[in-house]
């Protein structure tokens, strides 16, 4: 019988067995590196546990689009001409 797990896979299966030797992951960021050393070393992984900080509620926080990367729409005036561009002129003079 061959078994071959991809990367996804290997990752689920090691947070299961830290947390079958008792360590409590679900408050904790759990980060996986797989390495691959030479010769006796082999492949190994090393796994780095970080406790996530509390994070309001996202019902509560309301998110407001950049300024600068979502400006207003300009309002119309009177002195735009916009609306009453000649179609038979060019938009784009390259001529200057």
């Amino acid at each position: 019988m061959k078994i071959e797990l991809d990367q996804s896979e290997i990752h689920a299966a090691l947070k299961h067995f830290i947390e079958d030797k008792g360590f409590q992951i679900t408050d904790q960021e759990v980060d996986i590196q797989m390495i691959a050393g030479r010769g006796a070393n082999g492949h190994y992984a090393q796994i780095t546990l970080t406790e996530l900080e509390d994070t309001p509620d996202d019902s509560s926080v309301a998110v407001q689009p950049n300024s600068m990367l979502f400006p207003p729409d300009p309002e119309p005036s009177e002195e735009s001409n916009d609306a009453t561009l000649d179609p038979a002129e060019p938009a784009l003079n390259f001529d200057q």
